[in-house]
């Protein structure tokens, strides 16, 4: 009786299911930015960011969600720092640039921070480096 039905009356199965919902409309990601940022991908963050003027308060917390929310990813870091050059904040600029991986973007985005800032020289081999590839 020990070995053949008490295993049986212990033994339980789960089965767990769920769905993973994307987000596609600008407005409805915007909303969902506002309360619970932790539920869109990058992608979506992405998706709203292309909606707005890249000039605007909006783009900008768009981008600075994107980091904050997915702070190892490259692209994210990389806008960010693009975003923060554009709005002059150039120390944050030098932050995000450093988790932003080898790549001519990265180059492009440095060489116009040292500009920027006047470090000609460096800013020139930047962006040599951002045309080579």
């Amino acid at each position: 009786m020990l070995a053949n039905w008490y295993p049986a009356l212990r033994h339980s199965d789960y089965n767990v299911q769920f769905v993973v919902r994307n987000y596609t409309d600008p407005a409805e990601i915007a909303r969902i930015m506002k309360t619970a940022p932790q539920k869109l991908s990058l992608e979506e963050l992405f998706i709203y960011a292309q909606s707005l003027d890249k000039d605007s308060p909006e783009f900008q917390e768009v981008m600075e969600v994107a980091v904050r929310m997915f702070p190892d990813d490259p692209i994210a870091n990389l806008n960010a720092a693009t975003t923060a050059v554009a709005h002059g904040e150039y120390d944050m600029a030098r932050q995000y640039l450093t988790k932003a991986t080898d790549m001519p973007e990265r180059y492009y985005t440095e060489g116009v921070l040292e500009a920027k800032t006047g470090n000609y020289t460096k800013a020139v081999a930047l962006l040599q480096a951002a045309e080579r590839g």
